[in-house]
């Protein structure tokens, strides 16, 4: 087969306006990513009025029930005390060294207004032996601004399990 004869044919899944190029990424993409990287930065000004730059006025957060910081979370302040509550479940953790948390590296994907961001949560122990903890969530992106996540952590068993 000649290299002229020798096509790529097309995925007949595939949107080609959920397509990353180098220079063009999709501005939900973006939002999460910009979000996830001003959560971990030392930002200026208060929390809350960094998270109003990301997040609709009555965005809801969901995470699992059984973890200590778990239910439904609405609105700016529901996230403030939502991270307020993740950060406390940290520190009080007796096998826990709180202020090494961390995402580890993570994979976006984008389909229209729905976000995907898969990394791990990573807990460094006492016992200098990380704890990593693998997590996708789904962000549900409207009018430019993030509508609603939805924290799906593979085992929250263990994680709860570590945080005792």
């Amino acid at each position: 087969m000649s290299a002229s004869s020798a096509r790529a044919t097309p995925d007949p899944n595939l949107d080609p306006s959920d397509v990353t190029m180098e220079k063009r990424v999709r501005p939900e993409r973006k939002l999460v990513n910009d979000y996830n990287e001003m959560l971990t930065a030392d930002g200026e000004g208060a929390f809350a009025d960094r998270l109003r730059g990301f997040l609709a006025e009555d965005a809801v957060c969901h995470e699992a029930s059984n973890l200590p910081w778990g239910g439904s979370w609405s609105g700016i302040d529901g996230f403030v005390e939502m991270f307020g509550a993740f950060a406390r479940s940290m520190e009080e953790a007796p096998n826990v060294t709180a202020t090494g948390v961390s995402a580890g590296p993570a994979s976006l994907m984008a389909r229209g207004e729905l976000v995907f961001r898969e990394y791990s949560l990573v807990v460094p122990t006492t016992g200098n032996h990380p704890s990593e903890h693998p997590c996708i969530e789904r962000y549900l992106i409207e009018n430019g601004r993030i509508q609603s996540i939805a924290v799906f952590f593979f085992d929250t068993t263990a994680l709860v399990k570590l945080l005792q």
